[in-house]
């Protein structure tokens, strides 16, 4: 596959489109979302059109003023063309003087109204030319009584007033209360009041002054010497006031009614970029007319921006995209040719309406796909990643109820015939219906993206041979990487990716491997290495086998009676269950030798012991499961094991301290084919009351249970009377357990012996303690 190209579609081929010196500065606009600014930017070749329109401002010369319009809608690129307009006028000699305005930046319309005449102002004032100085002084004063500014200062110094001449009553009365009393304190507080008081006063005839009306002029007279001072400026002012739609109603109603009332200023040309739709519904009603109608009042010129194909997005998009995602976009992160063309076309393009959703989707792809770039490996599907963050950018309602409902989509604990198909289905309306897309693009995003659904979409069923390829393929539709694609992170006590890939790369080398695993159980992570193992045991390299098997041998013993939610699903079932799965793999021949070699070499009983149980296990019950060993191999296995525990118990604390020993001592009794081995050494091991009492604890069974409503489950122990009986007598058991002393034991022996002289002494009654 060549990395170069995401796609090869036809339409949609992909080729390398940003290989010009302008690369960087052009990736920098798209993922931004930034306006261009040069023609060099322009990628939906509209140069052409924004320098027609650049010439027409430029040749216009109008006593009257005009009002023109660039219209289109929500992301088609206004102020990028309005910015291409401005390149061409800059670039001509007679081009006019222009003045970018724009009025979000402003909290209010007389905000607006006011600084939208002082930037003319100071567009056309000068310090060095009294004309254009008593120019912008006017433009100044028609803005402020245009908004009325003046009233507002006057009326705060008026306030001011009012406050001052109640501080001075004050004052007066706390210096007729003191009169004749020798108060210092009353003194004082008078003397402030009234200097306070002197401030407010003096304070509120200064704001009054400040906003009176400092010309003698009436307004129209003010207005005619405003236009007269405009008609005799060298150039003529065009006025760009862009993103008016994103101005509440009310903002865009008085913006508009001032363009309109100051329409035919001289030498003044507005050019406002709108997206229709919403300027004239704010407009909708006013005077009695239309929206738009009002507009073809005020605006003499409408040009709207050319439209934009789709394949014009899809190829910007697809080219942009390639540059961002090449070099993820291998088999081993799950890459694959038509799958991925399906999920463009299917899942990605139909949320693309316009270049502002192109760059917004790739910006997202730019900051959160190296998320999951691992040390070693990609720890996502390449096209998962890529679906879900569009789930996320367009639909984050239905990406979160992807994650909220992740049985559903997972299809977890479900069973053939539970009867749970059409409360599923129910369920999957229910998210679909959150979309604002297509049900159809939905549908085919769920497919795409979870395979595991299409049993309830259209009774399409996966063998379980699927599972391990969307596994080994890092898809999300698995409960080992589905939080991944929501979290941005794995799973706290969970292996990653580049963990997995390392111990690949460790298992070719022996000791290699054994550092691994060793960094593996210090960081607590064996479980997870184990589950990993079981998941993904057509990864694991035969060709290692002579490595790997002793260190699965030392992983699973390490795992024995680990406590997990799901005692059906625990990683020492993993551990074992990827043993056995990858015995299955290595040719026939050559099992023997490596079970007994791995035996002989790792400290470990269980695994090994579990293997030759499952294929005794199949001979007797007849089972078509296929023999892992041969019959005279599974003897000499047999054998080889009893060998290996009746070494280890040759060190009575070394068969002591492993986790499974009444497990084991069944195993060795059933391997050896009678019950003298094991008795003999356990009546030799319990002679110390301490040993007693910590085999004890291994023969006590742990379990839960729970009543009808109750929220947590009660913890049970118990010891099996058949279990004991086999290697004890009860009798003498239990003379030697009332002689123990329980005040020397820790809390957990203390609790097995009070269980244990229960048990018996209801035993003794033929009572059950079940």
């Amino acid at each position: 596959m060549n990395n170069k190209n995401l796609l090869n579609l036809g339409l949609l081929k992909i080729r390398n489109f940003f290989k010009s010196d302008l690369e960087e500065s052009r990736e920098s606009k798209l993922l931004t979302d930034t306006p261009i600014t040069t023609a060099n930017e322009d990628l939906l070749r509209r140069t052409a059109f924004a320098k027609r329109i650049a010439l027409l401002l430029s040749s216009s010369r109008s006593h009257e003023g005009q009002v023109f319009a660039i219209r289109g809608s929500w992301g088609a690129g206004k102020t990028s063309f309005k910015n291409l307009v401005v390149e061409h006028l800059n670039g001509i000699e007679t081009a006019p003087n222009w003045l970018d305005f724009n009025p979000w930046q402003w909290s209010d319309s007389s905000q607006i109204i006011r600084a939208l005449f002082q930037e003319i102002a100071n567009k056309l004032g000068s310090p060095y030319s009294a004309p254009a100085s008593n120019r912008a002084k006017n433009l100044r004063k028609y803005g402020d009584i245009l908004t009325g500014s003046g009233r507002i200062i006057q009326k705060n110094g008026q306030n001011v007033e009012s406050v001052s001449q109640w501080v001075a009553i004050a004052a007066s009365f706390g210096a007729i209360a003191s009169l004749g009393l020798d108060i210092p304190q009353a003194k004082s507080l008078t003397m402030f009041a009234t200097f306070i008081a002197a401030i407010a006063f003096l304070s509120g005839k200064l704001l009054s002054w400040f906003g009176r009306d400092r010309w003698d002029k009436p307004i129209h007279e003010i207005r005619d010497d405003l236009e007269e001072s405009l008609r005799s400026i060298d150039k003529p002012l065009v006025i760009f006031i862009d993103d008016i739609d994103r101005l509440e109603a009310d903002e865009i109603r008085s913006l508009i009614r001032n363009v309109k009332a100051n329409a035919n200023l001289p030498n003044i040309t507005f050019v406002l970029l709108y997206q229709p739709q919403v300027v004239e519904s704010a407009l909708e009603n006013i005077a009695g007319v239309s929206g738009r109608d009002f507009l073809e009042k005020i605006v003499q010129i409408s040009f709207d921006l050319p439209a934009i194909s789709p394949e014009q997005v899809q190829r910007i998009f697809t080219a942009e995209l390639s540059s961002i995602a090449d070099s993820y976009a291998t088999e081993k992160n799950g890459f694959e040719n038509i799958r991925w063309g399906n999920c463009l076309i299917n899942c990605i393009l139909p949320h693309i309406k316009n270049l502002r959703d192109a760059r917004r989707l790739l910006a997202s792809f730019s900051i959160h796909i190296p998320v999951h770039e691992g040390p070693r490996a990609f720890e996502a599907n390449i096209i998962d990643a890529l679906t879900i963050e569009t789930l996320r950018v367009f639909d984050p309602k239905l990406h979160q109820a992807i994650y909220d409902n992740r049985n559903l989509f997972l299809q977890e604990k479900r069973f053939r015939g539970d009867g749970q198909d059409q409360r599923d289905k129910d369920k999957l309306e229910e998210v679909i219906s959150l979309s604002r897309i297509d049900k159809e693009i939905v549908i085919d995003t769920f497919k795409e993206l979870f395979p595991p659904l299409r049993s309830i979409i259209d009774n399409h069923g996966f063998g379980e041979g699927f599972y391990a390829i969307w596994i080994k393929e890092k898809r999300v539709c698995t409960t080992r990487f589905f939080d991944r694609y929501f979290e941005l992170q794995n799973k706290e006590g969970s292996i990653t990716e580049s963990d997995f890939v390392e111990f690949l790369d460790a298992s070719a080398r022996k000791t290699d491997l054994e550092d691994y695993c060793q960094k593996i159980e210090s960081r607590g992570l064996l479980s997870s290495l184990a589950e990993r193992m079981d998941e993904s045991v057509s990864q694991l390299p035969v060709t290692a086998a002579a490595n790997i098997i002793p260190q699965m041998f030392m992983i699973g013993e390490k795992l024995i009676g680990n406590r997990v939610e799901d005692p059906f699903n625990s990683p020492w079932i993993s551990a074992w269950r990827a043993t056995s799965w990858y015995f299955n793999r290595i040719d026939k021949a050559d099992r023997k030798q490596l079970f007994t070699e791995s035996l002989k070499e790792a400290d470990a009983l269980a695994v090994p012991a579990i293997l030759i149980s499952l294929d005794y296990d199949s001979r007797e019950k007849g089972s078509e499961r296929e023999y892992l060993f041969e019959d005279e191999n599974l003897i000499e296995m047999t054998v080889a094991w009893v060998d290996k525990i009746e070494l280890i118990a040759q060190n009575p604390d070394a068969l002591l301290a492993k986790p499974n020993l009444i497990q084991l001592l069944y195993r060795w009794r059933s391997f050896s084919g009678s019950l003298e081995a094991p008795k003999k050494w356990l009546d030799q091991a319990v002679k110390k009351d301490s040993t007693l009492v910590s085999i004890i604890l291994s023969f006590l069974s742990r379990g839960t249970s729970q009543g009808w409503g109750d929220r947590v489950a009660k913890v049970t122990k118990s010891f099996n009377r058949d279990t004991i009986s086999l290697f004890f007598d009860i009798n003498s058991l239990s003379r030697r357990i009332e002689k123990i002393e329980l005040s020397n034991l820790s809390p957990d022996e203390s609790d097995a012996i009070k269980i244990l002289r229960g048990h018996i002494e209801k035993w003794e009654k033929g009572e059950s303690t079940e």
